[in-house]
């Protein structure tokens, strides 16, 4: 049985190296949006670094409070230093 399960593992394997080879990581947000399947501290993103921002984006964000940081919020408004975000109902 374990044989048949290696070629499986490997493909997984190697999907995962190649994506972090191309700058693709995972989180775990504390707090932030919701969506279809639930909370955003329930759910795990996929997520990719970048200073391209447009509004509508869905972004994860480093808070000074850490015990909600990483926080799952959409982009607002984008000014030239600044972004608004919206990480929850308000």
């Amino acid at each position: 049985m374990i044989y048949s399960m290696r070629k499986p593992i490997g493909i997984a394997a190697l999907i995962i190296v190649l994506a972090f080879a191309f700058g693709f990581r995972v989180a775990h947000p504390q707090s932030g949006l919701k969506n279809a399947l639930g909370s955003a501290n329930s759910g795990i993103v996929i997520y990719k670094k970048t200073t391209d921002f447009a509004v509508g984006n869905k972004i994860l964000v480093t808070t000074q409070d850490q015990a909600s940081s990483p926080v799952l919020a959409i982009v607002r408004a984008v000014d030239k230093d600044t972004l608004e975000i919206q990480s929850g109902v308000a």
